[in-house]
């Protein structure tokens, strides 16, 4: 409501249209972009955080596997 009243004083018109970023469409705004950053970002440290949890539990199972093999006993059964 206040945003389309300012737009109607011919002064702040004025200083609009000679701001640079006013002649940009939507899709260019900075703002517009923000939301995709961080879905990306999240997206990005979710899947390496996953990739090391699946690879320590990998090592684990074969450190596991290499102490049992080195003191002849059978490693532990996984419970499923």
């Amino acid at each position: 409501m206040i945003a389309a009243l300012a737009y109607r004083s011919p002064r702040i018109r004025a200083r609009l249209s000679t701001c640079p970023s006013a002649h940009l469409p939507d899709a260019v705004n900075a703002m517009d972009w923000i939301p995709v950053f961080l879905f990306t970002f999240k997206i990005l440290v979710l899947g390496i955080g996953m990739f090391f949890a699946i690879k320590w539990h990998y090592d684990q199972d074969r450190k596991k596997a290499a102490q049992a093999k080195s003191t002849g006993t059978t490693p532990p059964a996984r419970p499923d």
